[in-house]
């Protein structure tokens, strides 16, 4: 991060350094076991294609993750990584945990200091072979680092 920031390129150093801070890949990893054949393979196109939509000819699942963040971001999530969550939001996040999506995805849960993904942030995860709950925590350690590097650079 800290030579990123020297270079001039402090914002794409913070998200190759969240993004390689996680303990999974953002991309839903599907095992045959527990999906039927032709979910299985609708699950593993949808992996695909967002693994080559990021990757923009790069070859370099770090550098995907800018093109990642950016997507994620404009569909509004910054925001909502950002702020806190409330009572109602965490009555309406039990009820989505309890409650599959029409494409049988599981609704997005509630992260520890953060809220769920909006809805159409969730469409846009499966659309793309995305795990919710691995973009909804890679948003927020993004969020942590912005916020060290703001306060790191105050002093």
């Amino acid at each position: 991060v800290a030579l990123g920031i020297r270079l001039g390129c402090a914002a794409e150093a913070l998200v190759i350094a969240a993004g390689c801070a996680q303990p999974r890949s953002p991309f839903r990893i599907v095992s045959p076991l527990v999906a039927e054949p032709d979910e299985y393979n609708s699950l593993v196109r949808a992996g695909f294609y967002g693994r080559l939509h990021f990757d923009r000819g790069m070859y370099s699942e770090p550098l995907s993750f800018i093109a990642l963040v950016v997507e994620l971001e404009q569909t509004g999530e910054k925001k909502a990584a950002d702020e806190p969550a409330d009572a109602d939001d965490d009555a309406q996040l039990a009820a989505d945990a309890e409650q599959p999506a029409a494409d049988g995805a599981v609704a997005a849960k509630r992260g520890r200091g953060g809220r769920s993904l909006s809805a159409r942030a969730a469409r846009f995860c499966t659309g793309h072979g995305i795990a919710p709950k691995q973009a909804r925590q890679l948003l927020s350690t993004l969020a942590t680092l912005r916020a060290a590097v703001r306060e790191s650079t105050r002093l």
